[in-house]
């Protein structure tokens, strides 16, 4: 890359330096963008391959490769603002990237590739419209991108990635309906996302993704389910994104995304159950089990911080189960320690609005549990504290 990158400054004339010098830029961008580097190096390496690779682009004898490199680039650098709630730059970058793929596909209707990375681009600029509640456009997007994706994965059977994009199209699709409350098609969708996953997970069963991917799409459904009051179906999708990141867990040890996810799998359930006649003594199996193995990731973790947030929660489900099960002290129990990791995070300034309401939340419900056990000493403070955190 430091070659390269040298390349320009002795060959200024040489388009295939500046090529691959534009090449070198969206590499580096995208190796920072996975690495978690901080968000300004990595917008300096994507302006520096549009900016390369603009030229090499729009020239009339440039490559089909310079100008997929060229539309790869505003695709990263829309996915890159996106993330840091920049909606009008990530739909212009997007859009700039969906100019210069409809001219490949069109130009070259043999390479699928092309195809691939225009349905993807619909599905991103469908995803932006839904957001930013503009209906007509997300549906038009979306319908833009299944048709060709499901082409692509009818077509293609032995390239699993166009069966898992559909699969994943399915899944934010089928969640921003849900969102927006179209609930029919929102499950339709979830289902559909779980089905195509689910058979990619059985025919390739050594590749996580597929794995942690069919969890995450069946915890979407149980939360779909259980929100339109269908408890054996939700009960049945929490199990088996439970059953999976177990499963993986076991088998890859050495994963850090499945142990995270574990123990929130776990507290899914356990929060759904405890809203079940009769399964309180099931929620709390399943909300404690989250709370040790959460307590267990914070011990180890590099940033702990996200973990203490959670850890707060789940030990507030377990309070509030206590509460309505008529154990007053063991709840007060649980809400201590929901507000000790509470005020850690405020003490690590790492606090926000939503965190110091369920703060206060907690200290509410604290105070309520002292009340019901009789220890009246320590209700006035709970309460006070509430106060000054609302």
């Amino acid at each position: 890359g430091v070659q390269t990158c040298a390349l320009p400054i002795y060959y200024p004339n040489d388009r295939s330096c500046q090529g691959e010098l534009a090449r070198v830029h969206q590499a580096l961008g995208t190796s920072l963008f996975r690495g978690g580097a901080p968000a300004e190096d990595i917008e300096q390496a994507f302006d520096a391959a549009i900016r390369l690779g603009t030229p090499l682009a729009t020239d009339p004898a440039a490559t089909p490769d310079w100008r997929f490199q060229l539309g790869m680039a505003y695709v990263n650098y829309g996915n890159l603002v996106s993330n840091r709630q920049r909606p009008v730059e990530t739909e212009a970058a997007w859009n700039k990237a969906l100019t210069i793929f409809e001219k490949l596909a069109t130009d070259f209707p043999d390479v699928v590739n092309y195809q691939h990375r225009l349905a993807l681009t619909h599905g991103r600029l469908g995803r932006l419209y839904a957001d930013t509640r503009r209906v007509s456009q997300a549906n038009e997007s979306f319908q833009t991108a299944f048709s060709t994706l499901e082409r692509l994965a009818t077509s293609y059977p032995l390239r699993p990635s166009f069966q898992d994009d559909l699969a994943e199209q399915y899944y934010h699709v089928g969640s921003r309906w849900r969102q927006a409350g179209r609930t029919n098609d929102a499950l339709l969708l979830l289902q559909k996302a779980v089905a195509q996953e689910q058979h990619l997970a059985q025919t390739y069963p050594q590749v996580v993704r597929y794995r942690f991917s069919l969890a995450t799409y069946y915890a979407g459904l149980g939360d779909l389910d259980a929100e339109t009051e269908r408890p054996e179906e939700a009960e049945s999708a929490y199990t088996n994104a439970l059953m999976l990141v177990e499963r993986l867990v076991a088998d890859r040890p050495d994963l850090v995304s499945p142990r995270l996810e574990q123990p929130a799998a776990h507290s899914r359930l356990g929060e759904f159950l405890a809203g079940q006649p009769g399964r309180a003594e099931d929620a709390e199996e399943h909300l404690k089990t989250a709370v040790a193995q959460r307590e267990t990731l914070a011990a180890t973790a590099s940033d702990p911080w996200p973990i203490h947030e959670r850890l707060a929660d789940n030990y507030s489900d377990l309070g509030r189960l206590y509460l309505r099960n008529g154990r007053p002290k063991e709840a007060a129990t649980m809400f201590r320690s929901a507000t000790a990791h509470g005020e850690a995070l405020v003490a690590g300034g790492r606090i926000s609005e939503g965190t110091r309401d369920a703060l206060g939340e907690n200290y509410f419900q604290l105070a309520q549990a002292l009340g019901k056990d009789g220890e009246t000493g320590e209700v006035q403070t709970a309460l006070l504290r509430a106060l000054e955190l609302w």
